[in-house]
């Protein structure tokens, strides 16, 4: 069995401001390095891949020297591409061009805290009944999302066999290349529901662990035990947990909203199971 994990990470400016990343534009690759390092996996590759514009390459160079050429037992491969179709076009170009039995995605700001946790994915897409991908947290169909089901995190795992069939029998994984907001959004549902139109089911964490994962309305926080609350302890976390900030990007600039927020939740002790240990 041979595994990777496809990190995309992105220098440009986001949807909100997280203060680490408006003071240091390298800290998505530090806290990557950091974690892969520390949380034990059994990765056979990682690929760091970096979607660029124009005026990346000087942050570029530095994150280059930063990465080493084994993490654990795993070998990193850098890839440097155009920023087009953002994450989900790097992710269809890789599959397209490495051969590996299984694929795990993610982004530059959410971070596995399990050891274990490649195993814990692959041996869970494994066991799920005709699974075409397994990731943290599953958004139920709806107006906005045009009714399809889809992965509302990008962190999730699919095979090699999936992604030969939508290669061959659906022309490969959609996505829309331009790379403002709203394609984005479309991009990570589509990604989804190509594996739900071609047959398969997916899954979630959410039997075996908590989530967090950013809400973005005022009605889902009424779904907020859906989201956060199922079990002890999560399996992976976002970037304003990793650093020990609030749950939530969305209100954060609003404290007496996230001092309610903190008061209602606590705080869970991630002294033993974070990046912050």
């Amino acid at each position: 069995m041979n595994s990777c994990y496809l990190i995309v990470f992105y220098f440009g400016d986001r949807r909100r401001k997280f203060p680490p990343f408006e003071e240091d534009r390298l800290c998505y690759v530090k806290k990557n390095i950091e974690s892969l390092t520390r949380v034990k996996n059994s990765l056979d590759k990682i690929y760091f891949i970096f979607n660029v514009e124009p005026d990346h390459y000087d942050l570029l160079n530095q994150a280059i020297e930063l990465i080493p050429k084994k993490i654990q037992s795993a070998e990193v491969e850098i890839i440097i591409r155009q920023n087009i179709g953002i994450s989900y076009g790097a992710w269809s170009e890789i599959i397209d061009n490495k051969n590996h039995d299984y694929y795990i995605f993610n982004e530059d700001d959410m971070f596995f805290i399990e050891d274990g946790w490649d195993r814990y994915m692959i041996k869970s897409f494994e066991e799920k009944e005709n699974c075409g991908g397994f990731g943290a947290v599953i958004r139920p169909g709806r107006k906005w999302n045009y009714n399809k089901e889809h992965f509302g995190c990008s962190a999730f795992v699919t095979s090699k066999e999936v992604a030969k069939n939508i290669k061959e029998n659906y022309g490969g994984f959609n996505f829309k290349p331009s790379t403002d907001y709203r394609s984005s959004e479309d991009n990570q549902i589509n990604f989804s529901w190509d594996l739900i139109r071609a047959g398969y089911n997916i899954y979630d964490v959410r039997d075996d662990y908590r989530v967090y994962c950013a809400l973005t309305s005022d009605q889902e926080m009424n779904k907020i035990h859906e989201y956060f609350m199922w079990n002890e302890k999560p399996l992976l976390v976002t970037d304003t947990v990793a650093w020990g900030m609030n749950y939530v990007w969305w209100r954060s600039g609003d404290e007496e909203f996230q001092q309610n927020f903190r008061e209602m939740y606590p705080h869970p002790n991630l002294l033993k199971t974070s990046i912050n240990r």
